[in-house]
């Protein structure tokens, strides 16, 4: 007797293997990342956090039950988007974590069906716990009510229960029928938004829709393991499962797919890049090498300046010198990320221009040039940046004081006017 007599058994032993190793990864991270001192300071700081959010969300009672009023009010619409969400999704996710795991068990004497129905039970078991689990906390420490946020984490569950295997099947076809079957969704559910604004019953078109993905599950579901790409779906799923954002930070190392070149890349490759690439030219192995480091670190060239411009759009929504002073605060954080790009990469990459053959004279003027010339550059944008926040500051006192006095010398002229009078 192994323990191994059916599908079952051998599932729960890898899930149990593989939630031990997670555990150990995530102990280790946790063990370098907190000692003693911080785990009690962070662990107080939590303690204290939750008491203040708790009262903050008591003081704000009436604008929190005015939000339950709204998305009581448009439950279709959030139906509507978990019903979109997950078509949408589904270009990169297949849904259900059929991993590499039980992709080699399928290959013993055992059920791929079988072991696919555990998936699929399993991720609803978890979305499940998940959901309840939030619902009873959000309900502890904020004034709604308990049944409207247990209806809505139903309806969050309901949806996730009947889009896991359309979500599942439309990951395997291809690109253009993804396209095609998303943009049909899109446009059927914002037909149903129209008539339910023009006809009503928005519980009966929920009813519908109900009706319609129970029926699409029932045709779905007798060929979920006929005609799928199991490379493409093991290749996702393990790329989910073990990539852990707390451990991709505490290693500084990322799980990242394999690049494909398709054929949008293709499209928008230029026809210099395609040629043969010229190694006796310094000045092209720069730009080569700095194009290449770039679409490296394209994440965070993204992330800063996405961040810069919501910045910029936050603060212009308020006055206008908070908009000029989120002005001298994107050039100086833009600045700043440029300069750290330039002495990153030069630092990095000073040796690879003479192991490319490039002459000693020639790399080391060219570096030379470029850390000097990036440093004077930064430095002027770094004081051009501080002169600038300086002036707005100075611009925007005088134009409350203008205007404060401006008020005062009105409020007097009325109190004269009213005394001659």
């Amino acid at each position: 007797m192994t323990g191994f007599e059916n599908a079952w058994s051998v599932y729960r032993y890898v899930k149990r293997h593989r939630f031990r190793k997670k555990s150990k990864l995530y102990k280790l991270a946790f063990g370098v990342s907190f000692d003693v001192t911080i785990s009690i300071y962070l662990g107080a700081f939590l303690l204290f956090g939750f008491f203040i959010l708790h009262e903050t969300l008591q003081e704000s009672a009436d604008r929190i039950l005015q939000l339950q009023s709204f998305v009581t009010a448009n439950y279709l619409n959030l139906v509507l988007v978990l019903f979109v969400r997950p078509v949408i999704t589904s270009f990169t996710r297949p849904g259900v974590l059929f991993s590499s795991a039980e992709l080699k068990l399928s290959m013993l004497p055992f059920s791929k069906q079988q072991l696919w129905q555990y998936c699929i039970g399993e991720r609803l078991l978890k979305t499940t716990a998940v959901w309840v689990f939030l619902a009873g906390f959000i309900a502890f420490i904020t004034p709604l009510a308990f049944d409207f946020v247990m209806m809505t984490a139903g309806l969050i569950i309901l949806m996730d229960v009947l889009m896991a295997v359309p979500q599942w099947r439309l990951f395997q076809r291809h690109f253009l029928i993804k396209l095609m079957t998303s943009t049909a969704i899109v446009v059927m559910a914002a037909i149903v938004r129209l008539l339910s604004m023009y006809v009503g019953g928005s519980a009966w078109w929920m009813g519908v829709l109900f009706v319609f993905l129970a029926g699409t599950n029932i045709l779905l579901l007798k060929r979920a393991t006929e005609s799928v790409n199991w490379s493409k779906v093991v290749q996702t799923n393990d790329l989910i499962i073990w990539n852990m954002w707390f451990i991709n930070k505490m290693s500084q190392m990322e799980i990242k797919p394999p690049s494909k070149q398709g054929w949008i890349q293709q499209l928008f490759t230029s026809r210099v890049n395609r040629k043969r690439f010229d190694y006796s030219n310094p000045v092209r192995i720069y730009r080569r090498l700095w194009k290449n480091y770039l679409l490296e670190q394209k994440e965070a060239v993204i992330r800063t300046i996405g961040s810069v411009l919501i910045l910029l759009v936050l603060l212009g929504t308020r006055n206008d010198w908070l908009f000029g002073f989120g002005i001298a605060l994107a050039i100086f954080l833009f600045v700043q990320m440029a300069s750290s790009f330039f002495f990153r990469w030069l630092r990095q990459q000073a040796g690879l221009l003479f192991a490319l053959g490039v002459e000693a004279v020639e790399a080391w003027i060219l570096l030379l040039v470029c850390t000097y010339g990036t440093t004077y550059i930064s430095s002027a944008y770094t004081v051009l940046t501080y002169v600038t926040g300086a002036a707005l500051v100075v611009t925007g006192s005088i134009m409350v004081l203008y205007r404060f006095n401006k008020t005062i010398f009105s409020l007097s002229n009325g109190n004269q006017d009213v005394g001659f009078s």
